[in-house]
């Protein structure tokens, strides 16, 4: 709406002047891309088609609209986007599928002939047009599409498709898990099996475990936590996710192991029983905990859009003892600048009578966080609380992934990697 305003100037020897103002009142607003916009509907729908490279684009712009009186079209659009007709490689595939209707029309009504018998698309439509002729148009064939001597549809080329087959990776029988900083690897390729004696290290359970945080997930992905858009909660996601694939595995040694590490942690060991007796979910258990450490430090754990420094949660979860910040000084000028990360002297979940191996990596980049979940038998997961939400999705196995492909995921950087058992 268009709204006048008139106002007095007067100047410095007393003249007064009346002056006019018209102006459209805006308020603040978003704008989103068309490719962003998918999937969404929209009552009020402000659109610049202008912007639009193609038909395609247009279409997705109007059909976020709910209503048409609910449409705005900002400026003018250029009318030959969408009545110049189809671009060649566009409508070739729109007559190909008119092909494969008639096609599936004909199979479905067991009137297709026995001739017609291919198995992928390319082949089928070939035999069907070398059956009727290159010129044959289906009558069901929108007039737009149709073809003719002037504006031919040629008979496909054939095309060789490339054979299937099946490929097993073998796979070396060298240790699966990169270990711990300050320890060695074990040799285990010349070893015999053989029972265990009383001088050996028995292992701890490597099975995918019956326990589970979420009913509602049949397969043996590991379960993730939501992302809280209101308190942006990615830090505590990404850690409580590997902490509850932990947990998973062995609930009565892990709930014992983490009241042993910090109250926060027997708080997310007793919640995480809850969320398998069904009496709460994962994002109860992560608020609850998050309360906690926010009335314990108020700065370093706040609600909102703040987030929270990865090394503080790791430090109050694993009471870990901070040994200071990295110092950094210039060769140069001589300048000296101190790091916002802390540096602590342990951020591993152990049990004495057990070797420790990794089992999750914390990424950080984009003022956010992810994890990957690496379970005993050394199968990588990966878990975004935006993404993937509730599930995690599997990458590969440990002895396939490069050093520089661990230290980074995407465009996200490795921050915090988490020994256990």
């Amino acid at each position: 709406m268009r709204i006048k305003e008139s106002v007095n100037c007067t100047f410095a020897n007393g003249v007064s002047v009346p002056i006019c103002r018209s102006q459209v009142h805006v308020l603040p607003n978003f704008a989103i891309t068309v490719y962003s916009s998918q999937d969404k509907t929209r009552p009020t729908n402000v659109m610049i088609l202008n912007s639009c490279r193609d038909h395609l684009s247009y279409y997705t712009a109007l059909s976020r609209s709910s209503t048409a009186e609910g449409t705005v079209i900002i400026q003018g659009f250029n009318p030959s986007k969408i009545t110049c007709g189809a671009y060649g490689s566009l409508r070739q595939e729109f007559r190909e599928l008119e092909l494969m209707d008639e096609i599936t029309q004909l199979k479905f009504c067991d009137k297709l002939p026995l001739s017609i018998n291919d198995h992928v698309r390319n082949a089928l439509i070939r035999q069907y047009q070398m059956l009727k002729g290159e010129s044959y148009v289906p009558k069901i064939v929108p007039d737009q599409l149709k073809w003719s001597k002037t504006d031919p549809m040629n008979i496909l080329k054939v095309q060789t498709d490339t054979p299937w087959q099946l490929i097993e990776k073998l796979k070396e029988k060298l240790t699966k898990y990169t270990p711990a900083s300050g320890t060695v690897a074990l040799d285990n390729t010349n070893l015999l099996k053989r029972k265990a004696d009383d001088d050996q290290i028995s292992s701890p359970k490597n099975k995918r475990p019956k326990t589970k945080l979420d009913v509602e997930i049949q397969n043996e992905n590991p379960v993730g936590l939501i992302w809280d858009s209101n308190n942006y909660s990615c830090a505590y996601d990404s850690v409580f996710t590997v902490l509850g694939d932990i947990w998973v595995y062995d609930p009565t040694m892990w709930s014992r192991e983490f009241g042993l590490t910090s109250s926060f942690a027997s708080k997310l060991a007793l919640g995480f029983q809850k969320v398998s007796a069904k009496e709460k979910n994962l994002e109860d258990i992560r608020n609850i905990v998050r309360k906690f450490l926010n009335r314990k430090d108020p700065a370093a754990f706040p609600y909102g859009t703040s987030g929270v420094d990865i090394s503080d949660l790791l430090l109050y979860i694993f009471a870990s003892k901070g040994i200071g910040k990295i110092l950094y000084n210039c060769m140069n000028c001589g300048a000296s600048t101190t790091s916002a990360i802390k540096v602590t002297t342990l951020f591993t979940i152990s049990v004495k009578k057990y070797p420790s191996i990794i089992r999750g990596a914390i990424y950080y980049g984009g003022a956010h966080f992810v994890s990957r979940i690496i379970s005993p038998t050394g199968e990588v997961w990966y878990h975004d609380g935006i993404e993937t939400k509730r599930q995690s999705f599997r990458e590969g196995h440990l002895i396939d992934f490069s050093e520089e492909s661990l230290i980074y995921r995407g465009n996200k950087v490795c921050v915090s990697v988490i020994y256990a058992v």
